[in-house]
């Protein structure tokens, strides 16, 4: 009987045990500025003998716009949260005549409870006549004032693109943005041949931008509807019975499709100087009732390119690590 009240007591003690560490497991890590360390990386490579890159981060955003350096620069900001956090591995290497960069984690860049404990935003400069190919997977894609074409890809980031180039954006859930630029020249793609653009979110918004006068056609289709601030181009949606769009311009030299399963198609046209009249506007509200601005957390991307980064080699440093201390976070050199 002794015996039977000793395993009693020894099994009640075990399952005690068991009980209290998997409590502790369960209390969720709440990480703070101080857990982040912050580690910058660079690199540079010559233009591939194709001329075109392919970027793949699926562990953070990418930047891109061109630069006048004649050759490829990569710089990123490695966020480690928490003791634990992995360090990434970007890779670099040319494949028939095409340059790809890739980051890769050799661990989970999440803890146990589904914080994010290390990432990697990027930015990616490279010459006017080099094209980009962009995947990310939730991250976002941001290209800027860019020269040539891109292909950008994204699971649930949202893509914003803006290129004299063609352009092409799929995402499952991420919003899309295209601004078409005007372009000189036929240096993008075959002579008499039309430039092509697709755009396609199975369920976040798209946008589409261009200027009034860009000879361009127009073929939009949504499973909710199509909207325009063009005049014209709400006569035609209003024409429609259903949310299917086509625009047929003579002379066109360029053809755009959208498709946006599940939410909103906008086509925004800029009139030109003088046809358009701006009209004085001012706010009436306070300002005390406008959206506050969400506080940056631990595992949120920390880097934004900066506008004058693609002309100057070493100009972004300085505002690099200005922004990083007005969110109060410390960055410490990666051999610390």
């Amino acid at each position: 009987m002794k015996r039977l009240v000793q395993q009693f007591i020894l099994i009640n003690l075990i399952l005690a045990g068991v009980l209290t560490a998997c409590s502790q497991d369960a209390v969720k890590k709440v990480y703070t500025k101080s857990d982040v360390k912050l580690n910058k990386f660079s690199w540079s490579g010559n233009v591939p003998e194709k001329k075109k890159v392919v970027v793949v981060n699926e562990y953070g955003n990418i930047t891109t716009r061109s630069s006048k350096q004649g050759n490829i620069m990569l710089s990123g900001v490695i966020q480690l949260v928490g003791p634990d956090a992995p360090e990434p591995e970007v890779k670099t290497f040319e494949q028939s005549g095409v340059l790809h960069i890739e980051v890769l984690y050799k661990s989970d860049t999440q803890d146990a409870h589904g914080n994010r404990i290390a990432r990697m935003d990027m930015g990616v400069y490279v010459p006017e006549n080099v094209s980009l190919e962009i995947k990310t997977s939730f991250g976002d894609i941001k290209a800027k004032k860019h020269q040539s074409n891109i292909v950008a890809s994204s699971d649930s980031g949202k893509i914003k693109l803006a290129s004299r180039g063609t352009i092409s954006a799929q995402t499952n859930s991420g919003a899309i943005s295209a601004h078409v630029l005007k372009w000189e020249g036929e240096r993008f793609g075959p002579r008499n041949k039309k430039k092509q653009y697709q755009l396609n979110s199975q369920s976040g918004e798209i946008d589409i931008y261009y200027d009034a006068d860009t000879l361009i056609d127009i073929k939009a289709s949504s499973g909710v509807q199509i909207k325009s601030d063009s005049p014209s181009v709400k006569k035609l949606i209003e024409a429609s019975s259903t949310p299917v769009l086509e625009i047929t311009q003579q002379e066109s030299t360029r053809l755009l499709t959208a498709h946006s399963g599940q939410n909103t198609v906008t086509i925004h046209v800029k009139e030109s100087a003088s046809s358009s009249v701006s009209t004085p506007s001012s706010f009436e509200g306070d300002v005390r009732d406008l959206p506050k601005t969400e506080e940056w957390k631990p595992g949120d991307p920390i880097i934004e390119m900066q506008d004058g980064r693609s002309d100057d080699e070493n100009s972004s440093t300085d505002s690099e690590q200005e922004n990083t201390k007005k969110r109060g976070i410390s960055r410490k050199k990666k051999d610390d």
